[in-house]
């Protein structure tokens, strides 16, 4: 599986990508081809969704397409 390191006080954690906002994906194929396409149904991060904004958008990975997203406050 390809996975995102993200550091936090000094440490890596492994983290899939599109799980937290700081590990924004761009699509839900990505996440799914990042995944070796066992990414199943849910909510993830986007940054490609909103300009400058971070989303969390709900994926259906049967079809690879985002269903909805609602937009918090997260900014790159």
């Amino acid at each position: 599986m390809t996975r995102n390191c993200l550091v936090t006080l000094g440490f890596c954690v492994i983290v899939p990508l599109g799980f937290i906002p700081e590990l924004p994906a761009e699509t839900c194929k990505e996440i799914k081809e990042s995944e070796r396409g066992r990414a199943v149904n849910g909510k993830y991060w986007f940054d490609s969704l909103v300009p400058e904004e971070v989303v969390l958008a709900h994926c259906d990975m049967e079809t690879e397409g985002q269903l909805n997203y609602e937009i918090y406050s997260c900014r790159n």
